[in-house]
């Protein structure tokens, strides 16, 4: 099987960002991330073997190069012989889903942090550990005024790096 484009419906030009034109007859590899060319055509093997492939996730590329969560449903095209000639493939942009649950997975992080921790400072060191890692940053400070304090200097101060002996270096530069 060549893996070439043969369709495009108005849902996919909306989802990856290309019309119809742009993509019919080239090669399916061109929505497929490097880091997922091995996973393709080893979903690509088990179609062509017969197999159809139900609800898989995983990640495609747009015309703008970003990256977008989907689902695929990939199901052998036989012509009269039984002979699989082609693939046909339903992807769903699986993105807010996806957002949702990882939401949903830092707020009982958050709460199981909190409820595990044995002091207060203890369950807010945790939390901003797990906010940081969620947000993907590599750096993430809160301070603490005391109570009735509103302005002045923060008594209590917390702070998460992933890199701390590049943190506390004398540069303070971040890549």
């Amino acid at each position: 099987m060549q893996r070439k484009i043969l369709s495009w419906n108005r849902a996919a030009e909306r989802l990856f960002g290309y019309a119809a034109a742009e993509v019919i007859g080239q090669s399916f590899a061109m929505l497929v991330p490097p880091d997922r060319e091995d996973e393709s055509a080893q979903l690509g093997a088990r179609v062509a073997q017969g197999n159809a492939i139900i609800d898989y996730e995983t990640v495609r590329l747009r015309r703008d190069g970003s990256r977008v969560d989907v689902s695929m449903t990939a199901s052998p095209v036989r012509d009269t012989l039984g002979t699989v000639v082609g693939v046909a493939l339903i992807l769903r942009d699986i993105t807010e889903r996806k957002r949702k649950a990882a939401l949903l997975e830092l707020l009982e992080a958050l709460a199981r942090a909190t409820n595990e921790a044995a002091t207060p400072e203890a369950g807010l060191r945790a939390c901003l550990e797990r906010i940081c890692e969620y947000g993907q940053w590599e750096l993430g400070h809160v301070g603490l005024f005391a109570p009735g304090q509103s302005a002045g200097i923060v008594p209590s101060s917390y702070w998460c790096c992933k890199d701390d002996a590049h943190f506390r270096s004398e540069e303070h530069t971040f890549e």
